[in-house]
């Protein structure tokens, strides 16, 4: 008889630090739980969401897919910047390997090697004096029709 074992996925975070000449983890992986499909549509504290790499991980005799998503949140009034790491898998044994050394070189590796990242961390710091500067401007884009131009 076969038996059937459903995959989860599980997930971890770590904060991220963004730098000109560097960018890395900011402390250690710890569990993440992300909620509902639905929830993450509509959570007002989810900024920004980027994969940035996707990869199949070996671990003992089993393997899994694995991806590394950049997001951004809202944190009283401030911008918190995390990586999310998650394994689509049947088994529970991943939170040991990736403390290892060696797997934090490589998504150390992952976050350097990756020109985007820092280029649209300028773009979001920009933006965010810009704002700061002119608080209360509204800008709207988009044709004004017949009654605005008269």
């Amino acid at each position: 008889m076969s038996v059937f074992v459903r995959n989860q996925i599980i997930e971890f975070i770590a904060p991220l630090a963004i730098s000109e000449n560097r960018i890395g983890l900011q402390g250690s992986w710890s569990k993440h739980i992300s909620g509902t499909v639905n929830n993450l549509k509509m959570c007002p504290n989810m900024l920004f969401k980027l994969r940035l790499h996707t990869w199949i991980q070996q671990i003992k005799k089993d393997s899994a897919n694995a991806c590394l998503d950049w997001v951004i949140e809202r944190e009283d009034k401030t911008m918190q910047h995390y990586v999310i790491l998650r394994f689509d898998t049947s088994i529970s044994c991943y939170q040991k390997s990736i403390e290892s050394s060696k797997f934090n070189e490589f998504i150390d590796q992952i976050l350097n090697s990756s020109t985007i990242i820092w280029s649209v961390f300028q773009a979001i710091e920009q933006s965010c004096k810009i704002q700061q500067a002119q608080p209360g401007v509204v800008s709207v884009v988009g044709d004004i029709g017949k009654e605005g131009s008269e």
